[in-house]
């Protein structure tokens, strides 16, 4: 649809503040570009809602409560809505985005924005070898590794990602120095790890000789060898 979402919102800024009386009118615009499935405006009117004061737990109770009186079973965990909006795993009592001043939403977003940045510059220097495929998992990892150490950050002690890779991650770089997009590199690399081809599965020692193999062309100091050897792959010794 040619809907555009963004002419009504913009002129009903000019006569009301966002974070005014009138919010309910804006919720209503979003409301509609959402049921519209048009997600580049929704980002972009949910994104100033924000910016304009309105946080986001506000702008989400309006919307679900849009869906209950419309009869639109879902709420959200179209994938689409998750950087902005509440995730599966982001239920009513656990600290989330949704939780976030909009001052703080803005501070979370820039942090993302340069860790981000700075893993995926590293990993495009490291990039050699890799499928397509291989490539966007790393990406993958790399933008929950900033979206999960951003919430933390900003959110201070309220919040403690519950993924054991990006805290395994955090502790690696702290104590050790090693880069997230190293981190990111080897973890993966073990996770996709299968035996060759025409094997059911590895022969004795061969998977950990791979790792060995792939952890010293690594270039990495004594300790970030170790952690990654015992804390990653899980081996003893």
């Amino acid at each position: 649809g040619t809907d555009n979402f963004l002419v009504p919102y913009t002129l009903t800024k000019q006569m009301y503040y966002v974070d005014g009386g009138k919010k309910g009118e804006f919720i209503d615009i979003l409301f509609d570009a959402y049921s519209a499935r048009n997600k580049k405006q929704y980002n972009k009117i949910f994104k100033d809602m924000m910016k304009e004061g309105l946080d986001a737990k506000t702008i989400e109770s309006g919307l679900n409560s849009r869906f209950k009186k419309s009869g639109i079973k879902e709420t959200f965990d179209v994938p689409w809505t998750k950087p902005y909006s509440i995730s599966a795993e982001e239920s009513e009592d656990k600290f989330g985005i949704k939780d976030l001043s909009a001052t703080q939403y803005q501070n979370y977003q820039s942090q993302v924005t340069s860790l981000e940045k700075d893993i995926i510059d590293d990993l495009n220097r490291m990039r050699r070898g890799l499928s397509e495929d291989e490539y966007q998992r790393r990406l993958k990892a790399a933008y929950e590794y900033s979206t999960e150490t951003a919430l933390e950050k900003v959110a201070r002690e309220k919040y403690e990602s519950d993924k054991t890779w990006i805290n395994k991650a955090q502790i690696a770089e702290e104590r050790y120095g090693l880069d997230p997009a190293e981190f990111i590199m080897f973890y993966r690399y073990y996770n996709e790890l299968m035996p060759p081809a025409g094997q059911e599965k590895f022969k004795s020692g061969e998977k950990k000789n791979l790792i060995i193999a792939y952890l010293n062309g690594m270039n990495l100091t004594r300790e970030e060898w170790y952690y990654l050897y015992k804390e990653v792959a899980g081996y003893k010794k």
